[in-house]
């Protein structure tokens, strides 16, 4: 005889009990993982939900991972290869990408020194360029 586990538990056996279980990423609150676009990982399915899947955020840039619930996903807009930091190392003079909280929008491209104090949100600064008579400490003893 074949032993068949039904509903949402899988698995079977013959000539005995089968052991069922339950994929709670598939089948279970695991399943609002994967609508919100994260990965869910049920690695111990048993037949009763035992919320111990772990859901991770998987868009580029981002981190964070719970475990029986959806992950808050923290954004790092500087990420390697993403369009904030492509644009600040391609800019010239190469600026650099500055994230201060990950968790708002808000990085900014950063002027190397001594224009460093020039800064622009979300993309690089247009023009790096330092006049010593009308910026910074020089311009107080600076005649145009």
């Amino acid at each position: 005889f074949l032993c068949t586990c039904q509903g949402d538990l899988t698995g079977d056996a013959t000539g005995a009990v089968a052991t069922c279980s339950l994929d709670e990423c598939k089948h279970g609150e695991g399943k609002a993982c994967v609508d919100a676009g994260q990965d869910c990982v049920d690695a111990v399915q048993t037949a009763d939900p035992k919320k111990d899947f772990v859901c991770t955020c998987t868009q580029p840039g981002e981190s964070g991972s719970a475990t029986g619930a959806v992950a808050l996903c923290a954004l790092n807009e500087c990420y390697v290869g993403g369009p904030l930091a492509t644009a600040c190392a391609g800019a010239v003079p190469v600026q650099e990408c500055i994230e201060e909280d990950d968790m708002t929008i808000g990085a900014y491209c950063k002027c190397p020194p001594p224009a460093g104090s020039k800064t622009k949100i979300g993309a690089a600064v247009a023009s790096c360029n330092w006049n010593e008579c009308t910026e910074g400490a020089g311009a107080a003893v600076c005649r145009l």
